[in-house]
């Protein structure tokens, strides 16, 4: 994404230019320092580039933070977003898409650095930075990884971050407020995850997969008590092969242990090997020593060994505020007996008693492959192409669920009728109860769809005057199902009702500084009623180029078209590409 410009001194261009006496490295008559490298020396009056923008420096120093206009820098050439922001749902999409196996540093300003590896963006991130994986696998299964500062880490779908150990502050020295970590989007963590400060830590996990445990244990080399740990997990996937998933320690070799609380909402945590999904313990008879762990669970399916416990805690240690919840295992009493207790299942095999909820055998789930009608108190495992899934009547079941998962393998879309605007695609889950008001949500793991519609490098199309000219977005780029994609209407088609944010990219060349440009976007849903929820204007620079981008949340119904139409009232031309990137147009559900 560098921006170079060449002085071509005397000649034809004949080959790749170099510095020398027929071209000089030069910017706007400056000299061209390259890439900016914070950390490396820079030159007074050189210019360098910065993500999509050229900085010259004022004085000679050695910068550690973004550029910013004043008395060291001065900005010289701006081709970064047209309106000064850059919303970090575009960065994940523009990481996924043209970074394969690399790692995207977003500062809080909205510059953009790229690295190679996690630990040289961490190294040069700041608090209140995001971290962003590109495609692929990253780190070692066998070395450990840590985060030491206020920061977000987005692990898109079909990314793995891999690690030993990945610990939340690992200097267990470090001092100060509270820190607050943050590791979200569809991938997956492969590790286990430790608290390992004397200070507050706050993490949060949503939207992953994490195939590992999270610990909050004693320093392997001691030296100091460990501080509070608070761990709030939403719509995670955990899986563990053999011992326990979360273990919270009260005291440990003499060092005493401040108070934790995890929160799991919309989880599904299994575990193997006979271990619990929560343990806490402590040496010898001092567990009691540290009372006030908090644990709650609220809308998530436990599954441990038949037969092993849930919970392993001692009375009086930890709190507890359950609700919703269905299981596979032992519930030990004084869990049974705790405030807020709602269990809602039982072991795979077992009969359904008063007041123990659905007993839904979620081991043994039926499968189905064409459009069925379902059965309260059931697994379902839905397969095959697209059809209808049809509930049974909420008011004759009140009380029971149905838990329905779609294969990875399935195709299609399946809408579920008899509950309002619900349709699953491939590798999604839901639970529905029946209550008063009709089938409602009550769980499982919705997944975004996903759209990105694009122009080839090469588009160079004339734009007509005083006429609507749509946006020739010929290349799929991303499809979460490829009837999104109408390449010949060149939109992006609406498969189910949703709320979705539009991020959009658009550029024009040879324009007249000046002149009278728009940008609109046009949705046409499927009665071919049309509405505009975007108009912008696009200024020129005094090259001529103009461009437009930026993002939108819309509320959208199935059979909706969405497209891109220039209005212009002055000459242009399209431009296929501005600094690597394709006019396009994205689509991603938020759920």
């Amino acid at each position: 994404d560098d921006v170079v410009l060449v002085k071509v001194l005397v000649g034809t261009i004949t080959g790749t230019p170099s510095g020398g006496t027929d071209f000089d490295p030069s910017v706007l008559g400056y000299q061209y320092g390259g890439a900016l490298v914070l950390g490396t020396a820079v030159k007074l009056d050189w210019v360098y580039a910065y993500g999509r923008q050229l900085w010259r420096a004022r004085r000679a120093m050695t910068p550690q933070a973004d550029p910013v206009q004043g008395a060291n820098w001065n900005l010289e050439f701006d081709a970064s977003i047209a309106d000064g922001s850059i919303r970090w749902e575009q960065l994940t999409f523009d990481v996924q898409t043209r970074i394969q196996g690399r790692v995207a540093l977003v500062s809080t300003g909205g510059s953009v650095r790229y690295y190679s590896t996690w630990d040289d963006a961490h190294y040069n991130s700041q608090p209140g930075d995001r971290i962003i994986f590109g495609p692929g696998t990253f780190g070692d299964p066998n070395a450990d990884a840590g985060i030491h500062r206020d920061l977000t880490v987005v692990v898109p779908a079909g990314t793995t971050w891999q690690f030993k150990r990945l610990y939340c502050m690992f200097n267990y020295q470090a001092s100060g407020t509270t820190r607050f970590i943050t590791i979200e989007g569809g991938g997956t963590l492969r590790g286990e995850i430790y608290q390992y400060a004397t200070i507050r830590v706050n993490l949060t996990l949503s939207g992953l997969t994490h195939e590992g445990k999270i610990n909050y244990t004693a320093f392997p080399n001691g030296g100091a008590n460990p501080g509070p740990f608070a761990v709030s997990l939403r719509r995670v996937r955990a899986l563990v092969s053999s011992g326990d998933y979360i273990t919270a320690y009260t005291r440990n070799g003499g060092f005493y242990f401040n108070a934790a609380a995890f929160d799991l909402a919309d989880c599904d945590v299994t575990v193997s090997g006979g271990g619990a999904v929560y343990r806490n313990t402590g040496d010898g008879g001092a567990v009691s020593d540290a009372a006030g762990n908090k644990l709650r669970i609220h809308n998530s399916r436990l599954l441990c060994d038949a037969g092993a416990p849930l919970i392993v805690a001692p009375d009086g240690v930890v709190s507890y505020d359950f609700s919703q919840v269905n299981y596979r295992g032992t519930v030990p009493a004084n869990v049974a007996s705790a405030v807020g207790y709602s269990f809602l299942g039982l072991p795979a095999g077992g009969s359904s008693t008063p007041g123990t909820g659905s007993g839904i055998d979620f081991a043994n789930p039926v499968t189905t492959t064409q459009a069925t009608t379902l059965n309260a108190n059931k697994a379902y495992y839905v397969t095959g192409g697209g059809y209808a899934l049809t509930l049974p009547s909420a008011s004759q079941n009140l009380g029971l669920s149905i838990f329905i998962s779609v294969a990875a393998s399935a195709t299609g879309l399946y809408p579920i009728t008899g509950a309002t605007n619900l349709v699953l695609y491939a590798n999604e889950s839901i639970n529905l109860r029946a209550t008063l008001d009709g089938w409602k949500r009550t769980g499982g793991e919705p997944l975004a769809m996903v759209a990105r519609l694009s122009t080839t490098l090469a588009q160079q199309d004339s734009i007509p005057l005083n006429t609507s000219y749509r946006v020739p977005l010929s290349v799929t780029a991303a499809a979460t199902l490829p009837a999104q994609a109408e390449l010949s209407q060149a939109g992006i088609r609406v498969l189910r009702n949703a709320r979705a944010s539009i991020s959009y990219f658009v550029a024009l060349n040879n324009a007249i500084v000046g002149g009278a440009y728009t940008l609109y976007m046009q949705v046409t849903d499927a009665n071919g009623v049309v509405r505009y929820p975007m108009q912008t204007t696009i200024g020129t620079d005094r090259s001529g180029l103009g461009f437009a981008g930026s993002s939108l949340t819309v509320d959208f119904a199935a059979g909706d078209l969405i497209q891109l139409y220039f209005y212009n009232q002055d000459v242009a031309t399209l431009r296929g590409a501005l600094s690597g990137s394709e006019c396009s147009l994205t689509y991603t559900e938020i759920v």
